[in-house]
This record gives structure tokens, C-alpha cells and sequence, in this order.
């Protein structure tokens, strides 16, 4: 397992360059956000394929496995944050260079657009789930359309997504400022965060929180990254420090502590591509496909985990991840061909 994460690295580190940002471009231009999700969705790839692995009979045993599986559980959450973050800081500022326009297009581009082609993504997986011998019922095939349940697909992050989308449009109606909407945006998300406490598993909500923050980034871009430039030795030490102090706090708030790590963890993630470029184009190809990256790649682990046997899986667990990453390669590049654009 060890070895497919060396890989994700060595992929990481290949064609990355130092330097000031004004040297070779925006740390926020779309290039160099969609390598840093591409990155991540590798890593959610491999957090997502190791459960099939671990279920076909694969046992944790040897020094790689160990810094894998602690590697795994560190990350926990925070390898979706950045889908997050950067999701809140494009929304904000396409309101505030198109507005009105923008904001009433919400609904039909963000959240209706992404409704309907999750609901492909779930009806394919419906046919999957048959074809394999499971038969969902009717209310879980019914609520897995607006992601509140799961045909066997990764649901939870669309639903947060979603609730993040219609969060926006509704501040946007309401407020004017960009400030006003990245404010009031952070308190309806928290008061969901909440809500979701009550009904739902941590996950679902313990991430929430990058989203507006990725909107504040927005609002105050310029200030923030002055303060980042002017003293970014300083701002590296104390978003760490901050960052760190958080696993202290009690399991119990496990919900507020991650929400918390999640901006100090996009700020540092912010702060070290200001002067580190990732200019890997494989990675920004996986940014560029991150939506049916994310909503398809548990098709090939579906079916492959109960066509190859058990055995194998177990004992070439690198020959099974190769063969669900090469097809999930594929239906990325005939996504075009099912995506629905509204």
C-alpha cells in the first residue's frame, strides 16, 4: 500500500518549483488549484480503495503498511478540504466580478447542474448495484437522488456541496456585500453543522467551514495576501502551531475541532503555493476532472471487488489499485459524452 502512496508523492514533487508567486503566476489561477485538487482526489482515491482491500482479506503488517494506514488516518477529512475552500473562494469571486447575473444563474449552473449529474452518477449505480445482485429499496433509491443516501457512490460531499450552493445563492439574494454574504454564509453553515449533528456521522459536517472561508479569502485577498508575503516564515509557524493545538481538543467536539483544522489547513495550503508552483500536468488533468473522478471511481472498485477473487485483491493489492485507476481514467475521459449541462 506504501508503494502507491510513494508514487502519489514522487507525482506531487515532479515538475514543482520555488520561487514568488508573481514569478510564474497566480497561486489561485485555475492551473494551480485544479494540480493541488488533483492531488487530493488521488488521495481520496486511495482512502476510498483501501476499504476493498482491507474487506478482500488484506492485513496491515509491515512498516510501509503502518506510515500508510497512520498517513491515512491524519489526513482523515482534511483530503476534501480543498475541494471545499476553493469551491467558496471561485463562487465568491464570480459574484463579485459578475453579481446579479451570476447570482441568479446559481441555481441552474451550481446546484441544479451538479443535482442532475450526481443523479446519473446514482442511477448507474442502481444498474451496478442489480447487475451484482443487490436490490436497494425504493425510499434508499429515492433519497439517494438528493445524496441523503447511498447506492454504494460517495454521497456525503455532494450533499455538503449542495447545501453550500443553495447557502450561497440565498446570502447573495439577501446581502450585497461580499463580506455580508461570506458572514452570513459561515453562520447558516454552522447553524447546518449543527442540524446535521443530530442525524448524521461526523463527516458529513466536520468540513463545512472551508467553504466560507474560501469566500473570505475572496473578500480580503489582497490584505491576506500582503500579511501572507510580509511575513510568511511567521504565518507557515503559526497556522501549524494553530492547526496542532486542535487535535487537543476532546473527541467529544470532534465536529468543531475539524471544522477549525479545516482553515488553518487551507490557509497553509494557501500559504505554501504562494512560493511552491505544482505544476504536474497529470495532477491538474485530475483537478480538471474532479467531479467524475470523485462520483465514478468506486464503479470499477464495486465491480472488480466481486468478479477478481478475494485472494488476489489481498495479495496484489497494487494490481487491483492499477486496474480501478486505469478505468476510472477511462470513464473520465467519456465523461463528456453522459455530462448534462443546464
Amino acid at each position: 500500500m506504501i508503494f502507491s502512496l510513494a508514487i502519489l508523492f514522487l507525482l506531487l514533487l515532479y515538475g514543482i518549483r520555488f520561487g514568488r508567486s508573481k514569478a510564474f503566476g497566480s497561486h489561485l489561477a485555475k492551473e494551480r488549484t485544479n494540480s493541488v485538487k488533483g492531488f487530493f482526489i488521488l488521495v481520496v482515491f486511495l482512502s476510498h480503495i483501501k476499504q476493498y482491500i482491507l474487506s478482500a482479506g488484506y492485513e496491515y503488517h509491515t512498516l510501509g503498511d503502518m506510515a500508510f494506514r497512520k498517513f491515512m488516518l491524519f489526513t482523515g477529512q482534511l483530503m476534501v478540504v480543498m475541494f471545499l475552500f476553493y469551491s467558496g473562494y471561485g463562487v465568491m469571486e464570480s459574484i463579485k466580478n459578475k453579481k446579479e447575473a451570476y447570482i441568479k444563474s446559481i441555481p441552474r449552473h451550481r446546484i441544479l447542474n451538479t443535482l442532475v449529474n450526481f443523479d446519473v452518477a446514482v442511477c448507474i449505480f442502481l444498474l451496478v448495484s442489480i447487475i451484482i445482485g443487490n436490490r436497494p429499496t425504493v425510499p434508499q433509491f429515492l433519497l439517494s437522488l438528493v445524496a441523503w443516501d447511498s447506492m454504494g457512490n460517495s454521497n456525503w460531499y455532494i450533499f455538503a456541496i449542495l447545501i453550500c450552493y443553495i447557502t450561497t445563492w440565498l446570502t447573495a439574494s439577501l446581502f450585497k456585500s461580499p463580506a455580508g454574504i461570506a458572514i452570513s454564509s459561515f453562520l447558516i453553515l454552522s447553524v447546518a453543522a449543527v442540524a446535521l449533528s443530530s442525524v448524521k456521522e461526523t463527516y458529513w459536517y466536520n468540513t463545512l467551514w472551508a467553504y466560507p472561508s474560501g469566500m473570505f479569502l475572496s473578500v480580503y485577498r489582497k490584505e491576506t495576501e500582503e500579511l501572507l508575503d510580509r511575513h510568511y516564515l511567521s504565518a507557515l509557524l503559526i497556522l501549524s502551531l494553530c492547526f496542532v493545538a486542535f487535535f487537543f481538543i476532546p473527541s467529544e467536539m470532534a465536529g468543531f475541532r475539524t471544522n477549525a483544522q479545516s482553515i488553518f489547513f487551507a490557509m497553509l495550503t494557501v500559504t505554501i503555493t504562494m512560493r511552491v508552483r505544482i505544476g504536474n500536468p497529470v495532477l491538474q488533468w485530475c483537478g480538471e476532472n474532479l467531479f467524475p473522478l470523485y462520483i465514478y471511481q468506486r464503479i470499477p472498485m464495486i465491480i472488480l471487488a466481486v468478479t477478481l477473487p478475494a485472494w488476489m485483491i489481498a495479495e496484489r493489492p497494487f494490481i487491483y489499485i492499477m486496474m480501478c485507476l486505469t478505468v476510472s481514467v477511462l470513464i473520465c475521459m467519456g465523461y463528456r459524452f453522459i455530462n448534462i449541462k443546464l
